[in-house]
């Protein structure tokens, strides 16, 4: 999955920055100024592709209208912890099973194979919600455990057996806020969407949670993305 980012990124050269957190935007005649740690960028328009949430954290000068305020203000971040889990075979496959486990007890705990076609056996699980909160309180060596205990319970004693045990705690992520997608916990905020994908011009948003399909995926990131670039050609070149 890192491949992709890495592929848009090689035609940027120098002028993708990383590392370098927006602390400021300031919107102003004729453009905007983003004031980051290491400097400024002057630009005619911004596109913050970020969770809404986390995009609600950013100083805006002047503040952003009310009712965009309240739209971002509205979200909270997921709790995901993902494995991945390498094994020699896909020993599961041999007995006729798919790989695919969603566990009752606990509940958000879920398996599925991700094997490649030409090899690589793997299974992916998934630690959602509070059992993510919690479980991220036991230390690699007791998670890999709990996890390794579960696969063997569920696809049997060879799932024990793994070549490679790889975790990624997204639940409190320094970029994201949290994983994989933010939630709206506003039960009345029924327009939050549209006034954020309205923005507040020249500073537009973009997000997977905002996608019309697939939202919370990276395919929902990638629609979102387009969606917005269009918006913003649309405003250099009008028809």
């Amino acid at each position: 999955m890192a491949r992709s980012p890495e592929h848009l990124a090689e035609d940027l050269g120098d002028r993708l920055r990383l590392n370098t957190p927006v602390r400021t935007i300031e919107r102003r005649l004729g453009g905007i100024r983003l004031a980051s740690t290491t400097g400024s960028i002057t630009a005619r328009m911004a596109l913050i592709a970020m969770p809404p949430m986390m995009a609600s954290k950013l100083d805006f000068a002047p503040a952003l209208p009310v009712a965009l305020e309240k739209a971002l203000g509205v979200w909270q971040s997921g709790a995901v912890i993902k494995m991945q889990v390498r094994y020699p075979t896909a020993f599961w496959r041999a007995k006729g099973l798919s790989g695919m486990v969603m566990w009752r007890d606990p509940p958000a705990l879920f398996a599925c194979d991700v094997s490649k076609d030409g090899g690589h056996p793997a299974l992916v699980v998934f630690v959602g919600g509070p059992l993510a909160l919690r479980w991220r309180e036991l230390g690699d060596a007791a998670l890999r455990a709990e996890v390794t205990a579960r696969l063997k319970e569920a696809l049997g004693t060879d799932a024990g057996s793994f070549t490679d045990f790889s975790c990624r705690d997204w639940t409190d992520d320094r970029w994201s806020g949290g994983g994989y997608s933010d939630l709206i916990i506003d039960t009345s905020a029924t327009d939050a969407e549209q006034t954020i994908l309205a923005g507040a011009p020249p500073v537009y948003f973009a997000s997977s949670e905002l996608s019309p399909s697939f939202p919370g995926y990276v395919e929902g990131a990638i629609v979102a993305g387009r969606i917005a670039a269009q918006k913003i050609l649309s405003e250099f070149n009008p028809q």
